[in-house]
């Protein structure tokens, strides 16, 4: 590994000074404190020690790849990773949906009220004239969409379905184990959040 600037080029076990500590006379010129200490926190290399290996503690096998040293360094935990997601890709939709699947999930759909908030008009629904038009409005709580989903969400179903805020309505519908006549729930139930 090399640490370089304009003026010089050095290898890391250049960096360790006599005593075997590192040299913080050369490092705090290139470094910020910051990033010193943590160096700091790091055993020098010492020759006793063998050969230096790249390992990554990041990756399933140990082995260095560019992709887990990021998300190390980005603080990235996969197994933290919102499963809601992943079930948003992997949905058997048109691209297009899956797309506007994402936006939801995001809640960045361009509502009235979005549009409001960027001064492109007034935040109220169309159809109801005196509600205003959030994410959960425009796809489940206004009667015009209400009046879909009445007719193809099952009545056990239903309670859950309408009570629920934004976030927990799609992990519900993502994960919904039944099944309808036409094939997965959360396919029907994206496809009609992309019709409304």
């Amino acid at each position: 590994m090399f640490l370089s600037n304009k003026k010089m080029k050095s290898m890391v076990c250049e960096l360790v000074d006599a005593n075997g500590q590192w040299n913080e006379e050369i490092l705090k010129d290139w470094l910020p404190v910051d990033v010193l200490d943590r160096i700091n926190a790091i055993v020098p290399p010492e020759n006793e020690n063998g050969k230096d290996l790249r390992l990554c503690p990041g990756s399933r096998s140990g082995k260095y790849t560019v992709a887990a040293t990021y998300d190390i360094l980005c603080d990235f935990d996969s197994l933290n990773v919102d499963s809601d997601w992943r079930k948003v890709l992997s949905l058997k939709v048109q691209e297009r949906i899956r797309h506007f699947m994402w936006i939801v999930k995001h809640n960045h759909l361009l509502t009235n009220y979005r549009k409001h908030k960027m001064h492109l008009g007034n935040a109220y629904c169309r159809h109801c004239g005196d509600t205003i038009e959030t994410t959960m409005h425009v796809l489940r709580d206004c009667p015009m969409a209400m009046m879909i989903w009445v007719r193809i969400v099952d009545v056990d179903f239903r309670y859950q379905f309408f009570n629920v805020n934004l976030d927990n309505w799609l992990h519900l519908n993502l994960n919904f184990a039944g099944s309808v006549n036409v094939g997965k729930w959360s396919e029907l139930w994206s496809i009609t959040c992309h019709s409304l």
